[in-house]
């Protein structure tokens, strides 16, 4: 690629065509390379590092061959090279074009060329280039290069870093003065780049007294600042105080690319530029090579140790004899074998250390790196780097940073990264891990496992009452019994919440796996001590057994799943899972599902029962009771849904509907229907919506929206609702009361109150629970009178307590009879008149207006 473009054997021809002369140099090529075609046609060029040519010498000598391998280096495919002769001419960059073309002039008499230069590639960035070439004579084109362009960017930005760097710190080991310092780093800088201007600015606040801006080739005037084109990369630095006193920018002119190489250059100049100036501010009154050289010893919290070109030691800092426990006499003239003595005995592997010890005297101007581990479990990471004075090496300075609080954080945060933070056990992640794992041990020798999923009972109850603290600590306790309920090979963990699991595995028998969960279940029911309070807890267990061929998801949720029906039948027991069970909780999915469009759609109606007065047949109120038209499966009844709605957490849009629904419609009955203006209506309220923050405020806006007075609604509250510790019953039943509204006790008898516990509710009615009536049905004669005899204790009580009653159930004409027999005035039930639509029950009261008049 280069003698001088007039050269006759170049081949340039003044006025020939180009594309002409490209054709006929490719089709002289491919007959001269005839011999090696199979080998270029192959890969193995592609496979070299470098991109091999035949180009004719010169400035505008056409290429006649090169690899693919271009493209990587400038950026232009192969083809584009060949189409333009002087393309590679035109990519030199502008500082080193005229050497490089110098040096193709002298090639006819060399006959070789071996340089290193820079090209600009096509986006802009700026490559250094290791161009190795031989020349020959080929007819008809002269002299013709054969070559390998190296991409030496990497190495030589190195190589130029590790200069330039050691050439600042001598400058300021040797005390120059600061500003002819920052000028040589700026034009360090420069050079690195190969593009970029580099200015190095020192505020005024630096305690210099005043502001410097240098620049190449000097100190930079304000108005000079136009001229170097837009600051692309800026690197502030500071004092040792973390105060800003200067700052590194590179400007890239308006026709350059910023230099994707330069990232860190700003920062690396910064870094030189602060000690520069730190140097200048505080040792101006000393010699600045010893000072900087003792206060960057000292200062770091690094052990430094300086050794000289044969090994000797020539400086150290006090955290070294720290580091190494060291006493200063071993490192006197004349001691080396008690300097040596004393690290090896440290050591874990001496060998290897003082291996990489003696490295560097083999290699002195690279820079090396390694860990040393030591027999205490201390570990150092080791740098070194050659030291420079006046282009030659004359000695190392090695570092050594004490790493071991480092590795042993690293360490924690592996084991937090698979341990539980709040107790002794694994975390899921842990778990899923070994769960595969045991699965693919069990496939390959064929033995069984099982997966214990436990959840604790009613664990928000402790929470809410005791606080998240004492949660915290029942959690602790109940993990260390689940540990000591296992054997050494099984693995426990904590998946969240009150949510633990256990692995099982090498089982002989299913069987194993109840018996592990029987003992499980014994010690978690055990009485627990939580800050001074003794706690019973209570756990549900589902078992799902594998063999190795099922997914660890797949096996964990069919532990989920068993686990669920364990609670759903009461808690405080195992369950394992079987077959159907999957198949129930994809139906009991596609309820939710289903009731959910339901809900959103308003496609549910609300049936009403009356409520009657049992001496006249007046209607008094009437209850809302919602029921689901299901599309396929008829006209659902509300025990077949409510408790999936409760489950699901749908029962607040549900019931904040049907408390709307009702009151609107009851509302409009009290205003059309003459008669009835002072009709009551009953809407359920179940322990879920009573535990909503919103509850009292959704019941103002119903009223409001729908015109209803307060005293016309009746909330029913289930007496397990009362008897639930995990809500403030009576501050919520309380704040509905001062609304205005009455407040009624459902389904009394089914639960856990007595009467006499009333007196702590602020309640209005209590409805009597069919079961009253049933239970009277079942002929015993010996027991009517005393069955009879205690529902009339139950409306004596309540009346002495001013509450009003209800009878729930009167089904007959018998039941009609006993409940006039007792007193009781109000009553329910089918022979009164089962739920209606609402349209039925605007044709009840309109026959029974009719027959009171």
């Amino acid at each position: 690629m280069g003698s001088t473009s007039g050269d006759a054997r170049s081949g340039t021809k003044r006025g020939r065509d180009p594309s002409i002369r490209a054709r006929a140099a490719l089709h002289h090529v491919e007959k001269m390379l005839d011999p090696w075609r199979e080998l270029v046609t192959s890969d193995l060029l592609d496979r070299l590092p470098a991109a091999v040519y035949v180009a004719q010498i010169g400035a505008e000598g056409l290429w006649l061959y090169v690899s693919p391998r271009i493209a990587e280096i400038m950026g232009y495919p192969a083809s584009e090279l060949l189409a333009r002769p002087g393309l590679w001419s035109e990519r030199l960059h502008p500082a080193d074009r005229e050497a490089v073309l110098r040096a193709e002039e002298e090639l006819p008499s060399t006959g070789r060329i071996q340089t290193e230069y820079r090209l600009i590639r096509s986006d802009g960035q700026v490559v250094w280039i290791l161009d190795d070439g031989v020349l020959a004579e080929t007819e008809p084109y002269g002299l013709v290069q054969h070559g390998l362009l190296y991409d030496i960017t990497s190495r030589k930005r190195t190589e130029m870093l590790l200069a330039e760097h050691a050439d600042i710190v001598e400058r300021v080991a040797r005390g120059d003065d600061l500003v002819p310092t920052l000028i040589a780093l700026a034009v360090s800088t420069e050079a690195i780049s190969g593009v970029a201007r580099c200015v190095v600015e020192v505020t005024a606040g630096s305690r210099l007294g005043y502001g410097i801006a240098v620049s190449s080739p000097g100190m930079l005037a304000a108005d000079q600042y136009e001229s170097l084109g837009p600051s692309s990369r800026i690197s502030e630095f500071t004092d040792a105080n973390g105060e800003v006193i200067g700052r590194v920018t590179l400007h890239y002119p308006d026709s350059s690319v910023p230099q994707q190489q330069d990232v860190d250059l700003a920062g690396w100049a910064a870094s030189l530029a602060t000690v520069a100036v730190v140097r200048a501010n505080e040792q101006a009154h000393r010699a600045m090579s010893v000072s900087l050289l003792e206060a960057t010893l000292e200062s770091t919290a690094d052990g430094i140790l300086v050794v000289d070109s044969n090994g000797q030691i020539v400086g150290h800092n006090q955290k070294f004899l720290d580091m190494w426990q060291l006493e200063l006499t071993v490192l006197e003239p004349g001691q080396e074998h008690r300097f040596r003595q004393a690290m090896v005995g440290q050591l874990v592997d001496p060998g290897a250390f003082f291996t990489a010890l003696r490295r560097p005297s083999r290699s002195p101007s690279e820079a090396s790196y390694d860990e040393v581990q030591f027999l205490d479990g201390r570990v150092f990471e080791r740098y070194s780097q050659p030291q420079w004075v006046n282009g030659r090496s004359v000695g190392r300075v090695w570092s050594f940073r004490d790493m071991t609080l480092h590795r042993q954080l690293e360490e924690e945060l592996r084991e937090q990264a698979f341990s539980d933070p709040l107790t002794p056990l694994a975390n899921r992640a842990l778990f899923m891990a070994q769960l595969a794992t045991a699965l693919e041990r069990a496939t390959a020798d064929g033995s069984a496992l099982a997966v214990l999923l436990l959840d604790l009972d009613d664990f928000k109850t402790v929470n809410d009452s005791l606080g998240h603290l004492a949660g915290d600590q029942l959690l602790i306790g109940v993990a260390e019994r689940l540990s000591g309920c296992l054997r050494i090979r099984d693995t426990a963990a904590r998946l969240g919440g009150d949510e633990f699991v256990v692995l099982l595995e090498n089982m002989r028998s299913p069987a194993e796996a109840s018996y592990a969960a029987d003992r499980i279940l014994a010690a978690v029911s055990r009485p627990l001590m939580v800050e001074d309070r003794v706690v019973m807890v209570r756990a549900s267990v589902g078992i799902a057994t594998g063999h190795g061929t099922e997914r660890p998801g797949d096996l964990l949720r069919n532990a989920d799943l068993a686990m669920y029906h364990a609670k759903r039948d009461g808690g405080g027991q195992c369950r394992n899972y079987a077959e159907g069970m999957h198949a129930e909780a994809v139906a009991r999915l596609e309820a939710k599902a289903d009731l959910e469009r339901a809900i959103n759609s308003q496609r549910l109606i609300i049936h009403y029962q009356p409520v009657v007065d049992l001496l006249t047949g007046t209607t008094l109120g009437v209850e809302a009771l919602v029921r689901w038209p299901h599309p396929t499966r008829g006209l659902i009844p509300p025990e077949d849904f409510i408790p999936l709605a409760e489950e699901t957490r749908l029962i607040d849009r549900l019931g904040r509907w049907v408390l709307r629904s009702a009151c609107t419609q009851v509302s409009q009955w009290r205003r059309n229907l003459p008669g009835y203006e002072d009709l009551t209506v009953s809407v359920n309220v179940s322990l879920i919506q009573l535990a909503d923050p919103h509850l009292v405020e959704e019941v103002r806006q119903a009223l409001w929206v729908s015109g209803l007075p307060p005293s016309a609604l009746v909330l029913e509250i289930t007496e397990t609702s009362l008897a639930s510790g995990s809500v403030d019953v009576i501050g919520v039943l309380t704040s509905l009361r001062a609304i205005g509204v009455s407040l009624a006790l459902d389904d009394f008898g089914v639960g856990y109150s007595s009467l006499g516990s009333l007196l702590n509710y602020p309640l209005d009615l209590v409805k009597i629970d069919k079961s009253f009536l049933a239970r009277q049905d079942q002929r015993c004669d010996a027991d009517d009178s005393s069955r009879a005899d205690l529902l009339g204790a139950v409306l004596q009580v309540a009346a002495a307590l001013s509450l009003d009653t209800t009878i729930e159930g009167i089904e007959t004409a018998e039941h009609l009879q006993r409940v006039l027999a007792l007193g009781c005035r109000r009553g329910q039930g089918y022979l009164l008149s089962p739920p209606l639509s609402a349209a039925g029950i605007e044709a009840r009261l309109a026959v029974s207006d009719v027959s009171r008049h």
